[in-house]
């Protein structure tokens, strides 16, 4: 019963939508991190714009060849910062990792049986 569970429980972990990153999603961000996301495509990492006085304008997917780079938008110059890992985008918060959460959930799981 005991492997029977921990199977079950592993199978749920590998169910998933892809590969494809997820992003949390913000078009005028405010000092607020929204819980919004959004799935990237193919080619896409989770990014963080922002102007060159700090001001943070948008959250979400951008190609990786806009990467680092600075983008002239309504007058003003934003930077775009990319990450590659699901919700890496936010900012000042840290952010628990599926394996890691995966992990704690695997260890507690024993501690029941």
């Amino acid at each position: 019963m005991k492997t029977f569970i921990i199977a079950a429980f592993l199978a749920i972990l590998g169910i998933s939508s892809g590969d494809r990153l997820q992003c949390y999603h913000c078009d005028v961000c405010t000092t607020e991190l929204q819980n919004k996301t959004t799935v990237c495509s193919d080619k896409q990492m989770c990014v963080i714009s922002k102007a060159k006085d700090g001001e943070m304008v948008k959250r979400g997917c951008l190609d990786s060849n806009k990467c680092k780079t600075y983008e002239t938008i309504a007058q003003a110059s934003y930077y775009h910062h990319c990450c590659e890992k699901d919700l890496c985008n936010s900012g000042h918060l840290a952010q628990l990792s599926l394996l890691g959460c995966a992990i704690v959930a695997g260890l507690w799981l024993q501690t029941l049986l």
